[in-house]
């Protein structure tokens, strides 16, 4: 699924989202959901990163595949006021298990002031 997200440069942005492969909610149980936002595709290391259980994402119910995402006002502070269209996704693994839920573009756009 492809999915773009919008937010204003410097602001924090929380959204929940229900993890779903082939179609059917997929049980969280012992896994890390991990969000990896590049300035470019072809950058080798993330511009930030986002990971359960202690950095930005909290599985609220694993059972059900329900996540909550918090991208903090640190993660696009750094940024010119300019709008950016920046690759991520949405990951959750297991030891060598990897699925991708999502990807798309984060565009953050400047604030006024």
């Amino acid at each position: 699924m492809n999915t773009n997200i919008r937010l204003v440069r410097g602001d924090t942005y929380a959204f929940s989202s229900v993890a779903i492969l082939d179609g059917e909610v997929f049980n969280l149980t012992n896994y890390t959901v991990t969000l990896t936002c590049k300035r470019d595709l072809n950058d080798n290391s993330p511009f930030f990163q986002l990971t359960s259980p202690l950095s930005g994402i909290e599985v609220t119910d694993a059972t059900a595949g329900e996540f909550t995402v918090t991208i903090p006002s640190s993660a696009t502070t750094s940024l010119e006021r300019y709008v950016y269209r920046l690759p991520y996704d949405i990951k959750i693994t297991n030891g060598s298990i990897n699925h991708t839920l999502t990807r798309g573009y984060l565009i953050v756009v400047p604030g006024v002031t």
